[in-house]
């Protein structure tokens, strides 16, 4: 607050310097205002300093947990053998360019013949709501998957992000072959919904706030733990996996 009593002070000299009318009577009067108006400020800025002082602290965001976190393996769209030890877990949107770069990566790492096998890739949906046809396109990957052509449907979808539309889901539904009534039945059937909805909780309880979300960690049962993934390349997941089945 010192630092704006100067200012001010200041800022009167200047006033009064700058003022070029000779009348002392208005040169008095024009003094009088501003010395008027200096009060206003420092009442202002009393007020500002009196609030902020008063203000509670922000707490800090929470932190995103590492892991490990345990989540369903129910119902995964799982990309490799669905029985393999240990696992990739991505929490994705379809309209995310980001996410779309994912899936070099994991075909990379589950083909690399040191740990081929022995770890499988299962995607989970996390469509965001500023992206309109996140939610769309993951229906329609769904869809797509109850005919066994999930991930089929998934590598169009990323490959045509820009050209993303109903009616474009139901063309790469005849490419692929699938029953294209079925498919448009089962794309507006409210499990899919619900499914789609019980992944985004559950990514949402393990601290997932975009994508796409990276864990790794392995399969027991019905459920899979994992831990968050700290790097995005080929020899990490070769490495965690290979760390993972030692301990198993």
């Amino acid at each position: 607050m010192n630092k704006a009593l100067r200012f001010l002070s200041v800022l009167s000299v200047v006033g009064i310097s700058a003022c070029s009318d000779p009348n002392v009577a208005q040169l008095a009067t024009d003094v009088a205002l501003l010395k008027r108006q200096q009060a206003e400020v420092l009442q202002k800025l009393n007020g500002i300093e009196a609030a902020v002082k008063g203000r509670p602290a922000v707490a800090p965001p929470p932190q995103v947990p590492q892991g490990p976190v345990t989540v369903s393996a129910k119902n995964a769209s799982v990309l490799g053998d669905p029985t393999a030890p240990t696992v990739i877990v991505a929490w994705s949107d379809f309209q995310c360019p980001f996410c779309s770069k994912i899936t070099p990566l994991v075909n990379s790492t589950l083909n690399d013949p040191e740990v081929k096998g022995k770890v499988a890739f299962v995607f989970k949906q996390f469509p965001l709501g500023f992206h309109k046809q996140a939610l769309p396109a993951a229906r329609a990957a769904l869809a797509a998957g109850r005919q066994g052509k999930f991930f089929e449907m998934h590598d169009k979808i990323f490959a045509n992000q820009a050209q993303l539309a109903d009616d474009k889901y139901v063309v790469w539904a005849k490419e692929l072959g699938l029953d294209v009534s079925k498919f448009e039945r089962d794309v507006a059937d409210p499990a899919i919904e619900a499914q789609i909805k019980a992944d985004m909780e559950e990514g949402a309880k393990v601290g997932v706030r975009g994508t796409p979300s990276l864990y790794i960690g392995t399969k027991n049962g019905d459920t899979y733990t994992l831990n968050r993934a700290n790097e995005r390349t080929v020899e990490y997941f070769k490495q965690s996996v290979k760390e993972l089945l030692q301990k198993k």
